[in-house]
Parts: C-alpha cells; structure tokens; sequence
C-alpha cells in the first residue's frame, strides 16, 4: 500500500524537487528507453514527479500517459506539459497489453518489498510484447525512512535482476551511479532497462 507520509513529503516540497530534477537534466537512459519505443508509441510515466521525463517522452513523437500518487507533483506536470496527468496509487493500476514502453524511474524505490512483485507483474501485463521496461531504484538493503520521511525499500543490483527476470523481464542494459538527493545525502542507485519478449 502507498505510503501517506511519503506522499506528504512530495506534496510539501515539490518545489525543491522540480529544482532538483531540472538541475540534474537530461538522463541519458530515458533517450536509450525513447530509441526502442515503436515511433509514435504509447507509453506510461509510472510515477511522473514534475514531468520532465514525460515531457521529453512528449516531445519525440510518443504518446504519453503519466500518474503520480501526489497531487501537487501532477499538477506541476499539467502545468508544465499537455499531457493531462492523473492521480493514481500505484497498488490502484491496472491495464492489459496498452503500453510500448513503461518508464518507472525512481519511483518503485517506495513500494514495499511485499507488494514489490506483484506490482512488476501487473507492469509486465501492461506491457505489449516486445515492450520497453525501465526501472531506477536506489541501491542497499533493507527498509528504512529518509531524514525527511520518505520510506524507501533497498535492493542489491543482483537481487532486482532476480525479481525483474521471475516475472519474465530480459535485462537489455543497465547503469549504476550515484547522485545527490532531496534528502541531501549521495546514494549509489541503478537503471535497468528490460524488454518483455
């Protein structure tokens, strides 16, 4: 189940963390995910944020849908981009075979480890064969909440690659890296980039 206080937090700041996403600009990955969309795809922006990823997906010729379980992080979205954004907890989503291609980057990171594989699988069902699957999560282990209250769920790289691979997901490629937060504190993170056959 979503966490309220998590969702609190980005309601509270989603001024910083727009500044935030702006400063670290354009992720290579999400031009890699574009590459292997179908021209004129559908896709989804699996926890959206302000938009920014959505809005370059936009602007290549895809078609984009985006939720976001914050309100004000949707509505910096709508504000920002044409894309009619919507609010929707992540356990609430349900499609069938609709989306080219999935963009979850750094959002699963506050799904519990519990609901954690049933989610993926509910992904891959919205998936169309041969669709695009991209996941950033934040690299450790364990469950714990940040300095500001974020509660986040921590992976092994080779532990996600298990998970993404039970649920028939083939690893196309992956990145490893580290970065500033909104939190202020570094952390090693990984991008996987995956492909349901």
């Amino acid at each position: 189940m979503t966490d309220q206080k998590t969702l609190d937090v980005y309601n509270a700041q989603f001024e910083d963390y727009q500044k935030m996403v702006a400063a670290h600009g354009r992720d290579t990955m999400l031009d890699t995910f574009i590459d292997r969309v179908a021209p004129g795809g559908r896709v989804l922006d699996f926890g959206c944020g302000p938009g920014l990823a959505a809005g370059v997906m936009q602007e290549c010729g895809l078609q984009v849908d985006a939720i976001d379980g914050s309100m004000e992080m949707v509505r910096l979205t709508n504000e920002n981009y044409d894309i009619d954004a919507r609010v929707q907890l992540f356990e609430d989503f349900s499609a069938l075979a609709v989306y080219d291609g999935i963009w979850a980057n750094f959002s699963l990171l506050h799904v519990s480890r519990k609901e954690f594989p049933k989610l993926l699988e509910s992904l891959h069902r919205a998936l169309k064969p041969n669709g695009v699957f991209q996941i950033g999560m934040k690299l450790g282990t364990g469950s714990e909440r940040d300095s500001i209250g974020r509660k986040y769920t921590y992976y092994t790289e080779m532990e996600l690659e298990d998970y993404l691979r039970a649920r028939d997901f083939k690893t196309v490629l992956s990145k490893v890296g580290a970065g500033r937060g909104l939190a202020g504190n570094t952390s090693r993170w990984v991008q996987i980039l995956c492909a349901r056959p």
